[in-house]
């Protein structure tokens, strides 16, 4: 089912375009799942997810959203420079970068919005990822801009008093954008001369034709949420609560109800309405679990799942002095059937390509001189990955079972866990790029929290604790993987005794516990 298909009965009059959730990196409190939930209480059909610089949140949101019969709108706030080959700052402070929201339109948006978040990234990073206005016009197609408000470089020349730059920056982006795909957005979050900008912007609107949409940058969900925000923006900026900047902060910056924001912008209704137009005109559709195999081209043109087959029976032949020396228990014709028997389930399954490109480059690595470690989890149950020289585990020798790894019965993807050396994987990761293409490969993070004693430790700090009084709570916490800090009260009698006898050590679990005073 498409975005577009969705049913609902959500009818609410306003759709949030401009969201931050707390794959904002330390930038919002906002969880997917929450959020989608306050979504559905305030029956608004869409929302969008616009977390800053990057789309780690964006399958987890589109997959929960659909569930739930909500529109997803796809989307990114970026930050932009001149240039993203200079990186020059200004005195001691991080640059102060002026912003964009990207929303996808369509598949071709989609495609773009991972393009842009991966160059302002790998390239384009600096204190910050960023990308330039040459981006922009590159990978336009598809996307939906918004101006982004306060924080973008139109409202800023405004706020400047600079009209004509304003026009001029309005005017490019109408150009670099496709038609009807720039929108200037008003927000109404109680910074100090906002409203006079705010009617410099409707004045520029109608000056240029471009249409108006309301939003309001959501950075925790609820008005109560406020200080959580400030304690996360404290820890981000190193900073403390009394830090001035962070009592700036306005509490204004919360998933608003649909009655909320035509209170705001019950003057501008036509910027309520183009949030429902924005919404309507953006139609994603991700399709999971239909696997891209990767292609392998056989060295002589010859079939592949064949070349699979002799390159097995070369392996084995191969390893086979190896097998014997370390005192087989099976013969030959055991190895051999299992050989067979695991050829036949790999080719059935499609992954003949999958075994000889891991196979490719781990015995490049080995002949590289880099080390390779024997290879892991269940993968370590193929004979074929060991006759490639995958692993260096003899599966039939330790009884590790091939059903455990790939199973007809249970279909999931083959996944090797090969260990490289640190100093030298890029090499390994480089000889991939140029044999099979850039756009072959692609690398994964690992989205950490933050563990309990860590969490404990940073925000003692931030509320201005004694250092003792933090580390003396921190070390009642289990180092248990998982421990969560509700957990760790529940197994520690002392820490609720601290929690119900110092407001100051309640005020610190409040925080993360969202328990009542």
């Amino acid at each position: 089912m498409s975005s577009e298909q969705v049913s609902h009965t959500y009818d609410a009059p306003f759709v949030h375009l401009h969201t931050h959730s707390d794959y904002s990196m330390q930038r919002s409190t906002a969880k997917v799942k929450k959020m989608l939930d306050l979504v559905a209480a305030y029956k608004q059909p869409a929302v969008a997810l616009t977390d800053y610089g990057n789309l780690y949140g964006a399958i987890e949101f589109y997959s929960q959203a659909m569930s739930r019969g909500i529109k997803p709108v796809l989307g990114c706030v970026f930050n932009l420079c001149d240039t993203i080959k200079e990186k020059v700052s200004e005195g001691p402070r991080r640059p102060d970068f002026p912003t964009i929201v990207l929303l996808a339109r369509n598949n071709a948006g989609w495609h773009n919005l991972i393009k842009l978040t991966s160059i302002a990234s790998l390239e384009g990073y600096y204190y910050e990822p960023r990308i330039d206005k040459d981006l922009l016009r590159e990978y336009s197609e598809g996307l939906i801009a918004l101006s982004s408000g306060w924080d973008g470089d139109v409202e800023r020349a405004l706020r400047q008093g600079d009209k004509d730059k304003a026009q001029a920056l309005v005017e490019e982006y109408k150009n670099i954008f496709e038609p009807d795909s720039f929108f200037l957005e008003l927000q109404r979050l109680n910074e100090k001369d906002q409203e006079t900008v705010n009617q410099a912007v409707i004045a520029l609107a109608h000056d240029t034709g471009v249409p108006l949409v309301a939003s309001n940058p959501v950075h925790f969900l609820e008005e109560g949420d406020k200080q959580a925000f400030k304690v996360l923006a404290a820890l981000r900026d190193n900073a403390t609560l009394d830090t001035e900047d962070l009592n700036d902060l306005s509490d204004a910056r919360y998933l608003k109800s649909s009655e909320e924001m035509n209170r705001l912008f019950e003057d501008v209704p036509e910027a309520l309405e183009n949030t429902l137009r924005v919404a309507q005109s953006c139609n994603v559709v991700l399709e999971f679990y239909n696997w891209q195999m990767p292609d392998f081209q056989t060295p002589d043109g010859s079939d592949l799942n064949e070349y699979l087959r002799t390159a097995a029976r070369q392996g084995l032949d191969k390893r086979w002095n190896m097998i014997v020396q370390g005192s087989a228990q099976a013969s030959r014709a055991d190895y051999e059937a299992r050989l067979n028997f695991e050829l036949d389930i790999i080719i059935q399954m499609g992954f003949p390509g999958y075994f000889l490109i891991v196979s490719d480059f781990i015995i490049w690595a080995k002949q590289q001189g880099i080390p390779v470690g024997p290879g892991r989890g269940s993968g370590a149950g193929s004979l074929v990955a060991y006759v490639l020289e995958i692993t260096d585990l003899d599966p039939i020798k330790y009884g590790l079972l091939f059903e455990r790894f790939l199973n007809p019965e249970r279909i999931s993807m083959p996944d090797f866990d090969i260990d490289f050396c640190r100093d030298r994987r890029n090499e390994v990761i480089d000889y991939v790029t140029h044999k099979y293409g850039e756009d072959k490969v692609a690398q994964i993070i690992t989205y950490g929290a933050m563990k309990a004693k860590a969490v404990i430790r940073d925000v003692g700090r931030v509320l201005g604790m004694d250092l003792g009084k933090v580390n003396t709570i921190a070390k009642l916490i289990s180092s248990d993987l998982g421990i969560t800090l509700k957990k760790a009260v529940e197994q520690e009698p002392k820490l609720q005794a601290m929690i119900d006898s110092d407001n100051e050590v309640q005020t610190l679990f409040i925080w993360r516990l969202n328990w009542k005073a």
